[in-house]
């Protein structure tokens, strides 16, 4: 074997342009393929690092009666779900939220999440120091505790040992809460920024069963299944008007509540595990056209050795002894496309994270480790096989071999035989070029229609920023509302500033969603309201959007201090509800957590223009209602967590130092958290399939070019070939012109195949990809036209040059060549 190597390796120096095409052609192909697997074996196919993590499972609703597809749980019903369940071992809630850290250099937002003690039992991951939440810690009243990661402990202990943290006071939303563990290394729960965690307190006798925004994980039982966990929860939910008797229970079960199970993985990686399946798929075009056109060179090189092996195999050489030097070479040509893939993968890597949209974002990251390096290893190995064989299989054929040397009509026959296997590699590298310029063609049609939504408001020149005031510092809402007040209006009287205000929740950031009554359609208490979403805002918000005011004004400042209930609606909430008249002066208020039918009725004073709140690509206008953030009103949103969006006439970004500032001189303990423009929250609502769209492309146009210089390869080969045939047809009185159109013919006649086949695959993939594609139909007529064209006008290119030579060869010359 060291024998074939070495000879393999010096026939390889000999020719060493031919040698550097191979492998640069290869490792583009093993590069790509090894960049994307590390990020698919990192988010899809690894086990979560939590001992036995596939008996982990999510737990969540919907409720078709509410219009919910799939939310949370409520404290009430993990309380129920938990006392009453015998499918799991345990159930554990929470909830990731920021949280303010007070620091030696001001407060900082720090990545947090509130969770039940149980969830570490759950997880089956316990602190590396100290020790987690008790019983008695778990419950209301309980001590101020906090787990904190490996990383925050280092940064706080100034050091590499975080031994020290243990024990220390921090000041964690304005209360002095003290550290009693330091969870591991690499822990991340549940998002990979979660550096702290909170006892997340809930109180099986006072529990509420409406607010389904917790999300609970829980670990099977030995024996258990989904199924019959789903189950299990079942009944359990369909009898929760026999556990928790009340109106909401009544509502609920009327709406059809049912649970929800499924793998932990699953709910974390959510719908990305198709994003990259399709360009796993798409990098491995790129490497299946790689290998079509090695194997092609190989041909073209084997076919100039025909003799030399011939005279080998006529000397006795054994079979095994030709076939093995040809797969050497492959070998040793695959192994240094292997590394100098490996490198490629690494810069692709850095690609993938500076561009990766943020639901990849959140997912376990990439590395080039040792998994993704045998990887790389075997792609190498089976990639050297695959363009190898055919070439090996030819030069191991005893009696081809014996016809190169006598020079026969069989010679001639093999030759047809050649070029017919030339003419299927090129043909399959065509067709798989078209595959992804229609995926490209759908992707990139996808992402024209979502820039061209309007999102209801006017995304320029606004700066956002999130602000946190906490309750021991701020201890009833009047106090929070007015300190919001007061940020606003310094904001609002910086210079270069047009327009400041705050709301619960910025459009395209999180949705919020309750239940609503109308007084003009009075419902029985058991019926379930329409829900709809909801804002708290401060006046001058829509202004400060740039959201139109459609009809009537928008909310009186002054309404607020007497507590005078005024709301604003959606344009699209004033067509469904008073379609034959007008919306203003009529009466809605929110169903929320201390709701009572006696709660005082909000009166709309405007309407407004329609904004998409939960996703571009929501096809119905959403009815939304505004309300004021007024303190102690039933049903009203805490002024606390609030976002604040500055509409600015210079640069948003050059006035984050003022605001910061400004925030400052209010409340000095509250950081500015998550500064940035209202553009770049629109980019991020576009930006999964802006970056499907941009890898496809990428990945097409690598497809593309390989694909093109694998036609003028064998255009090329075609030409030399057919030297004399050229010569004999000129010398008989054929014009440069019909020699230019029979090559252009060969040429077009296996574009003509490869489109075929190519067609018929993307209309495979449309189909896969209809998830990923926005009012874009799978097999788009444009994109399906777009793609012939295109590959019209590269196989053109590549074969003109070419066909050109052919059509100025002199007839003497190409009769002295063909000899």
């Amino acid at each position: 074997m060291l024998t074939l190597l070495s000879r393999a390796a010096r026939g390889l120096r000999r020719s060493p342009g031919f040698t550097a095409l191979c492998v640069l052609t290869l490792a583009v192909g093993i590069g790509a393929d090894t960049a994307v697997w590390s990020v698919l074996d990192a988010v899809l196919l690894r086990p979560l690092p939590y001992p036995r993590s596939e008996r982990l499972m999510w737990i969540g609703h919907t409720v078709p009666g509410l219009g919910l597809s799939l939310v949370g749980l409520s404290d009430g019903t993990y309380a129920l779900y938990r006392a009453h369940q015998r499918s799991f071992s345990d159930l554990a809630l929470y909830r990731a939220g920021p949280v303010n850290l007070a620091g030696e250099h001001g407060p900082v937002r720090v990545p947090a999440a509130t969770a039940t003690a149980s969830l570490f039992h759950v997880l089956g991951v316990g602190p590396r120091l100290g020790r987690s939440f008790d019983a008695a810690e778990d419950r209301p009243g309980g001590r101020a505790v906090a787990l904190v990661g490996d990383r925050l402990a280092r940064q706080l202990g100034g050091g590499a040992r975080p031994r020290p943290v243990v024990g220390r006071l921090l000041r964690i939303d304005g209360v002095p809460t003290e550290v009693i563990g330091v969870m591991p290394a690499g822990f991340a729960f549940p998002d990979l920024d979660t550096e702290l965690w909170l006892p997340r307190r809930v109180d099986p006798e006072r529990t509420n069963l409406a607010e389904l925004n917790d999300d609970a994980v829980g670990r099977l039982s030995p024996g258990a299944t989904r199924r019959s966990a789903t189950a299990d929860l079942e009944r359990t939910a369909r009898a929760l008007e026999r556990w928790v008797p009340g109106r909401v229970a009544k509502i609920l079960v009327g709406a059809h509540i049912e649970p929800v199970v499924m793998p932990l993985r699953d709910q974390q990686v959510g719908d990305v595990g198709q994003l990259l399946w399709i360009l796993f798929g798409a990098v491995g075009c790129i490497l299946a056209i790689a290998c079509a056109n090695v194997a092609n060179l190989l041909l073209v090189r084997g076919e100039g050795r025909q003799r030399e092996l011939a005279i080998h195999a006529a000397l006795g050489a054994p079979r095994r002894l030709l076939l093995g030097g040809v797969l050497a070479e492959s070998l040793l040509i695959g192994l240094a496309a292997g590394a100098a893939g490996v490198a490629l993968a690494w810069g692709g890597l850095r690609l993938l994270a500076a561009l990766r949209p943020p639901a990849l974002s959140r997912l376990t990251p990439a590395s080039l480790d040792l998994r993704t390096l045998a990887f790389a290893a075997l792609l190498s190995v089976v990639t050297s096989l695959l363009f190898g064989l055919v070439p090996a299989w030819r030069a191991g054929r005893r009696a081809a071999l014996a016809s190169d040397l006598k020079g026969s009509g069989r010679a001639l026959t093999a030759g047809r035989g050649r070029r017919r296997l030339r003419q299927l590699l090129v043909a399959l590298q065509l067709a798989l070029a078209v595959v992804l310029l229609a995926g490209a063609s759908l992707m990139l049609l996808s992402f024209r229609h979502l820039v061209a939504i309007d999102p209801g408001f006017d995304a320029r020149s606004v700066l956002t920023l999130e602000i946190s005031l906490p309750e021991a510092e701020y201890p009833d809402d009047a106090a929070a509302a007015r300190c919001l007040d007061a940020a606003v209006a310094r904001i609002a009287a910086l210079p270069g500033v047009d327009a400041a205000a705050a709301v619960s929740f910025l459009p395209l950031t999180q949705t919020a969603l309750a239940g609503h009554d109308f007084a003009d359609y009075p419902r029985a208490p058991t019926v379930p309201p329409p829900v709809i979403d909801y804002r708290y805002v401060t006046s001058g918000y829509f202004r400060t959007m740039g959201i139109p005011l459609v009809a009537g004004r928008d909310l009186d400042p002054a309404a607020a201090s007497r507590r005078t209930g005024e709301a604003v609606v959606s344009l699209a909430l004033a067509r469904r509800w008073w379609p034959h008249g007008s919306a203003l002066g009529r009466r809605l208020r929110p169903q929320k957590r201390g709701s009572k039918p006696t709660d005082p009725w909000y009166t709309i004073v405007g309407v407004v223009g329609n904004v998409r709140h939960r996703a571009l690509t929501d096809e119905a206008p959403e009815e939304a209602a505004y309300y004021p953030v007024l303190p102690k009103k039933p049903g009203a949103w805490s002024a606390r967590e609030m976002m604040l969006a500055v509409r600015t006439r210079v640069a948003p970004e050059s006035l984050a130092p003022a605001v910061r500032h400004e925030l400052a001189g209010v409340a000095p303990d509250v950081p500015a958290a998550n500064l940035r423009t209202l553009d770049e929250v629109l980019h991020g609502a576009r930006s999964q399939i802006e970056f499907s769209a941009l890898m496809v492309l990428l990945a097409t146009a690598v497809a593309l070019g390989l694909g093109a210089i694998g036609l003028y390869g064998f255009v090329s080969y075609l030409v030399g070939l057919r030297t004399a045939e050229i010569g004999i047809r000129m010398a008989m009185g054929a014009s440069g012109r019909r020699i230019r159109w029979m090559i252009l013919g060969e040429a077009g006649a296996i574009t003509a195949v490869g489109l075929g086949v190519g067609l018929a695959g993307a209309a495979a993939l449309g189909g896969w990809m209809q998830g990923l594609l926005y009012e874009v139909s799978p097999r788009d007529p444009l994109a399906f036209s777009a793609a012939p064209l295109l590959l019209a006008a590269a196989t053109l290119a590549a074969s003109y040059l070419p066909a050109e030579r052919a059509a100025r060869i002199e007839p003497r010359v190409a009769l002295e060549r063909g000899e």
